[in-house]
Order: structure tokens, then sequence, then C-alpha cells
């Protein structure tokens, strides 16, 4: 049977947007930093990282925060076969593990306003020491470019939320590709955090905890957690996320998103995913027409995994918010947020409180939650599409009124 593809987004990753213009979003993903450190780690350094993580764990001296503890219970020469096996499954060769004795950031040169340097690249098996261009412009505006073909290649990155958020790049092409900040240029920003004019370039603090590192490569790498799930874990992690990009949250230059990778096929329930895609095709034409714009990704129900969802986000000039959630075995629905008075502070960028009552059992009803996106507290109103004039079809178990 062909597979139908639905409207349910899957995610692919986790961590900051900035959006200078409503079509261009800047993402930087927490677990590219860990990962970078690895690319600039000696193999030697990495297996005693590794060594230490799994001693500790086995005696109880440490709980690990991102992988399982299990996945550590194997001898260590059994723990570095699976890691240099996960490595190369996924992305056909050693090169993370520098083990052509390759230095992972060479020729770098610092002038004035720019920086270039060379990255070995972990994903090109085609020869040996492949390398990536990387250059950052202007270091307080810290302006980048994206290396290789698959991330927009040849057209500027704004990575400014780490120090300015307002100031945005002339060159910024509007385009509705996202410019993801990579592997290579976290690998660039790690190996110049030491010089003075790059203090505040990472936007994390690896130091914060010597085994994350080692976590996430084991995390990723070994037991095959996702980077959507990994970036969600650091992200909890008090100490980790650098204070100046929290109060970048605050202060709504900055936001926590959900990018998505695909949608999710299937060839069961057609019944429901049908009907499920024409009361989305009708909401969004109705919420457009209502003067709400696509806005990207977020968390709903992040604190609850069997409701959690990654739900398109619409937002309109009032301030007034609009997600819409689609679940398998839920009905499409739809959870407005309304903007707080001024006076009100709810920020928390750690705190609870998010949506966590059965949707159904909450249908138009006033709540507190707190927003994943903007980390506040928000009156929070579930509501079916229906209520909004929207034929739905007898396939979607909405209660009956």
């Amino acid at each position: 049977m062909i597979n139908m593809e639905t409207n349910l987004p899957l995610p692919r990753g986790y961590g900051f947007a900035y959006r200078p213009t409503d079509d261009v979003l800047i993402f930087i993903a927490p677990e590219k930093f860990p990962r970078g450190q690895c690319l600039l780690d000696s193999y030697a350094l990495i297996r005693a990282g590794l060594r230490q993580l799994r001693g500790d764990v086995l005696a109880d001296r440490y709980n690990p925060i991102i992988v399982t503890p299990n996945v550590l219970d194997v001898s260590e020469s059994e723990l570095m076969k699976t890691l240099r096996e996960g490595i190369h499954q996924t992305h056909g060769t050693y090169n993370l593990l520098t083990t052509h004795g390759d230095r992972a950031v060479r020729e770098i040169d610092i002038k004035t306003n720019t920086v270039r340097a060379q990255v070995k690249r972990v994903t090109d098996g085609r020869r040996r020491g492949a390398y990536s261009d990387c250059w950052i412009r202007d270091p307080r505006r810290l302006s980048c470019c994206m290396p290789g073909d698959y991330y927009s290649r040849g057209k500027d990155f704004w990575v400014g939320l780490i120090k300015e958020p307002g100031m945005v790049s002339d060159k910024i092409e509007e385009t509705r590709t996202p410019k993801v900040f990579d592997i290579y240029l976290a690998a660039l920003s790690l190996a110049l955090s030491d010089e003075p004019s790059f203090e505040n370039i990472i936007p994390v603090d690896l130091d914060s905890n010597p085994y994350l590192v080692s976590e996430v490569l084991a995390a990723y790498y070994i037991e095959g957690q996702s980077l959507f799930e990994i970036s969600r874990k650091l992200m909890g992690i008090r100490g980790f996320v650098n204070d100046d990009v929290i109060e970048a949250v605050r202060d709504g230059k900055v936001g926590i998103e959900v990018l998505r990778q695909k949608y999710m096929e299937t060839d069961k329930n057609l019944g429901f995913w049908k009907a499920v895609r024409d009361v989305v095709r009708d909401t969004k034409i109705l919420l457009r027409e209502n003067g709400f714009i696509r806005r990207g990704h977020v968390l709903e129900y992040p604190n609850k995994p069997k409701l959690m969802a990654v739900c398109t986000r619409f937002v309109r000039e009032d301030g007034i918010i609009a997600d819409l959630y689609i679940h398998p075995g839920i009905p499409p629905l739809i959870i407005y947020r309304y903007p707080q008075p001024e006076d009100v502070d709810s920020f928390n960028f750690y705190g609870g409180g998010y949506l966590y009552t059965y949707p159904l059992k909450i249908l138009n009803r006033k709540v507190r939650a707190r927003d994943d996106y903007s980390r506040r507290m928000m009156d929070t109103r579930i509501i079916t599409p229906s209520s909004l004039g929207i034929k739905v079809c007898g396939n979607l178990p909405y209660p009956k009124k």
C-alpha cells in the first residue's frame, strides 16, 4: 500500500530562532556545539571523555542527563567500536574522530572585520581530509556564511542573536530557506572563543558540565537519540544556555522553535488523515483571511510525551497567536494564546506550567499555560475549527455538543 503524506510535521531540530524579517529564519540548535567540540578534539581526548563518563556512571558517581545509563554498561572497547560505527553510519566517514591526523580547523586568518578558516568536513567521503571554507564577518555583528552545498551556499548568514539581536546585516537575502547554524560553524566558533573579540560568540557553556560532550556523542551516535530530543534536554540544563541568550528570549528578540524535516507518512487510518487534511487546509485559509501569518513551528504539550506535538504557528499584529495542533488520534485543534499586559512579567526560561490536560477536556476554557516559544505564561484557549465555521468530516472524533 502506498503511504499517504499527512499534515503532521516531524521535528528535525530544536533551538534558538531569530527572525530579522518574516521570511528569514536563523536557527541555532544547542546540540551543534558538543558535536562541534568533538570535531576539534583528538581521538584520544574523545576516548578519555567516554571512559570517564562510563566509569562514573557505572560507579554511581554521576547521573547522566542526556544518555540512557544502560547504554554505557558495556566494555570500553565495545563502547568505542559502537561509537565509530555510529559515526560512519551517520556521516559515511570517520572524519568526526579526526582519524587522519588532520587539524579540524586550519588556516585561521583573523583580520579587523573578518575571520576566515577551513573546517574539516564530516560527511564528504570522496577524499581524505576534505575541508569547508568558513568565515565570520565583523565580530560585533557576527555575520557568517554557511559552508558547503546543503545549507544555502553563498548566502550571508546572521547569528547576531548571540550578542546584539537588533543589529541585522544589510546583506541578508529574504528567503524562506532556513539558515541553520551547522557543526562546522560551531567548531569554528569554539576554536575562536578564547579570542577577546569573540568572547560572546558561543550561546552555550560546554564547561557547565564536563560530561556533556561525551553524553551527546553517546546519546546520538551510540544510543540513536534524535538531535531534536538531545537539544531539548540540553536546553533544560541550568547553566548551559548563556545568560545573554536567555535575556534575548526574555526581551522577545529570540524564541524557541522547532525546525521541521518533513510531514509524517502513513498507510493507516487514511480516512482520518484525509479528513484532517481538508480541515487543516480550510483552517489555514481562514486564519490568513483573518490577518494571521505563518511563523514557523513550536512545541505544544512539551512535558506530556503522549500529547506533545509540533504545531504550525500563526501570529497577528495584535499579538494573538494561533497554533495549529495536529496529533494522531486527536482531531485538529487551534490553540489560541493572548498577549499579556506589559506590567505582567511571567517569563521563566526553566519554568513549568505548560499545557498538560487532555485538550478535548478543556475545550473553550481559558487557562493559564506557558508558551514554549517565549517561555511566558499566557492566557490560552483551545477551540475546534468548527467553532470558526469550518466544516468537519464525521471521520474526526470531535466531542458531541
